[in-house]
């Protein structure tokens, strides 16, 4: 079957070429308004001319084995649109983060956030890992406000190992 839709869309192509060809031959006037009403005419029938050679049997598994595989790519489509949000979300929180530190005057050198799927359907931010000269207890505070990430999932990234110990 997909061997015959493969010559009818070749055929399609063909005639279709074929008609535009002879139409830039032809002079402007009556022969080419002619024409044209002919090669319309002739596309139809190159068009239709995939009905007379197929047998329902065939065209309904076509049609049920297009419909399993737009299934599976509408399916993978949704997952990658699912990971997409989720790297969204996980750039614009880390981003919150820089400019939330920047706002109160602490020395963040790199955020990231992490983000988990909730029940109801949505990426949300769950973690975040901050690399500062010290913990800030106000970005803390922010974090946890406006993106939801409870304190416990904050880990600061110090060169002071007292500081990373009180983070956690």
């Amino acid at each position: 079957m997909r061997e015959a839709f493969g010559e009818w869309i070749r055929a399609v192509t063909g005639t279709a070429m074929l008609c535009a060809a002879a139409m830039m031959l032809l002079p402007d006037g009556k022969v080419k308004r002619s024409a044209r009403l002919i090669f319309g005419f002739v596309m139809l029938f190159a068009l239709l001319g995939i009905l007379g050679r197929l047998k329902m049997p065939e065209y309904s598994e076509l049609l049920t084995g297009s419909k399993y595989e737009l299934s599976e790519l509408v399916g993978e489509l949704d997952k990658t649109n699912r990971e997409l949000e989720r790297a969204v979300i996980e750039e614009r929180a880390a981003a919150y983060i820089l400019d939330k530190g920047d706002a109160c005057g602490a020395t963040i050198s790199g955020a990231s956030v992490r983000a988990k799927w909730s029940e109801d359907g949505y990426w949300y931010p769950f973690s975040a890992e901050i690399s500062a000269d010290m913990r800030y207890g106000d970005v803390e505070y922010y974090i946890a406000a406006e993106l939801g990430i409870a304190p416990e999932n904050i880990i600061w990234n110090t060169g002071d190992m007292q500081n990373e110990a009180a983070a956690r």
